[in-house]
């Protein structure tokens, strides 16, 4: 039963993570050495889609994506790696195995929602999630040139398998108007708005107030905003912001903020900004804005810039991008795409 495949696999894996993560190092490596044999074996076999078996193996890419995410590589590569046999691998260490495994897997065939059950479907998706997410971590914790970067992480990801393409992607808004005099002060300070420009802006869009709810397409419901803003508030996360003129003839500021975030929610969302991270750590940032495109941050622009991507997907890496810079400003680090904004528009 589908549902209860997924029921467990969320049950397992959250646990077991759970577990590993407040585990000291030297008992992770003893429950390893137990068990990764088991682990390994679930791994190699056959499983059709959306059978318990590749729900078995879910369970399994999380389990060990979390061991690699724990463990210091650099200080516990030889325990790791001596854990199982090289003649049991055919030679090779643990994380060549387990590279070779996971790039192999991700280009299986994924069932959609358009060819399989919706509970199918979703077991395909989360096996492809956890699949790319092992792969990226795996290169994060072990890796240090950007050519891996480039080639297994963004180079060959197949962005329709670990992004739902088949629905469209909702993002519900609350809008409010109803924002103190000091706080419209304070925006419009910020920003230099000039009354003239709003006037303007609200013209253009009739003055007319927004809905609070079905607000249609995202591009219809910004297009008919009278001035947008990017806006940092003091007391919540960074938020849009935009000044109408009311019927009275005097300036409102609106907050637009989304109610939810399905984007972020996304189980590749935290790995790929992991990595992003870590490239920072590795390379620096660009000291001007007319530096070239790096290597590893093409494929995102071009796959962000093709017509033929997919909405959902070219959604997905600009909200990356949007992540990344908000996880820069809380952690007083560089946004390492800023000077290369003009690439990407």
């Amino acid at each position: 039963d589908p549902t209860s495949l997924r029921v467990q696999r969320r049950v397992v894996s959250t646990i077991a993570c759970r577990v590993l993560r407040r585990l000291p190092t030297k008992a992770i490596l003893t429950l390893l050495k137990e068990h990764l044999g088991s682990l390994l074996a679930i791994l190699s076999k056959e499983a059709p889609a959306a059978s318990p078996g590749e729900s078995n193996k879910v369970c399994v890419l999380l389990v060990l994506e979390t061991v690699y995410a724990v463990l210091d590589y650099g200080e516990h590569k030889d325990a790791l790696h001596g854990i199982i046999g090289k003649e049991q691998l055919s030679n090779r260490t643990l994380t060549v195995h387990l590279m070779d495994f996971v790039d192999k897997q991700r280009h299986l065939p994924a069932l959609s929602s358009a060819s399989a059950e919706p509970k199918q479907a979703e077991l395909s998706l989360a096996f492809h999630q956890a699949v790319q997410n092992l792969l990226v971590t795996l290169i994060r914790r072990t890796q240090t040139k950007d050519k891996f970067y480039t080639r297994y992480v963004f180079q060959n990801t197949v962005w329709t398998k670990i992004v739902d393409t088949t629905t469209p992607i909702e993002l519900p808004v609350h809008i409010s108007f109803k924002q103190s005099n000091d706080e419209l002060a304070v925006f419009r300070s910020k920003y230099m708005v000039s009354s003239a420009a709003t006037a303007s802006s609200s013209s253009r869009s009739g003055g007319a107030a927004l809905p609070d709810a079905d607000m249609g397409s995202l591009s219809q419901s910004l297009s008919s905003l009278p001035s947008l803003f990017g806006y940092k508030s003091s007391s919540g996360p960074s938020r849009a912001a935009f000044i109408r003129q009311s019927s009275a003839g005097e300036e409102e500021v609106g907050m637009l903020v989304l109610d939810d975030d399905p984007l972020s929610r996304n189980a590749c969302m935290r790995p790929f900004l992991a990595a992003i991270q870590r490239l920072g750590h590795l390379l620096g940032v660009a000291k001007s804005s007319t530096a070239d495109l790096p290597e590893w941050m093409q494929p995102l622009c071009d796959t962000l810039s093709s017509p033929d991507t997919h909405l959902n997907v070219r959604l997905f890496i600009a909200k990356l991008l949007i992540n990344h810079r908000k996880a820069a400003d809380a952690s007083n680090t560089a946004d390492l795409f800023r000077p290369h904004a003009s690439h990407f528009f």
